[in-house]
C-alpha cells in the first residue's frame, strides 16, 4: 500500500532528488516515515469515559487508569 502522508512526487520535489532514486526506494522511504510517525500518534487506544470543564480546566476520565 502506498504511503499517504507524503507521496513520492512530494518527496522528490521537496528533496530535489528528481529521478535519482527508483520509485521503489522513494516509496520505501515514504512508508518508513509514515510508520515512524504512526508509532508516535495516539489512535484512541484508551476510551474517554467522562469529561468535565470547570473554570477553563478540562478533566478527562479514561477507561484505563495510569495509561498516561
Amino acid at each position: 500500500m502506498a504511503a499517504t502522508y507524503v507521496t513520492q512526487a512530494e518527496l522528490r520535489t521537496n528533496l530535489g532528488i528528481g529521478t535519482l532514486y527508483s520509485n521503489a526506494m522513494v516509496e520505501e522511504v515514504c512508508q518508513t516515515a509514515e510508520d515512524l510517525l504512526n508509532s508516535y500518534l495516539w489512535f484512541d487506544s484508551v476510551p474517554v469515559v467522562a469529561a468535565a470543564l470547570s473554570q477553563n480546566v478540562a478533566t478527562l476520565i479514561l477507561a484505563s487508569a495510569g495509561s498516561y
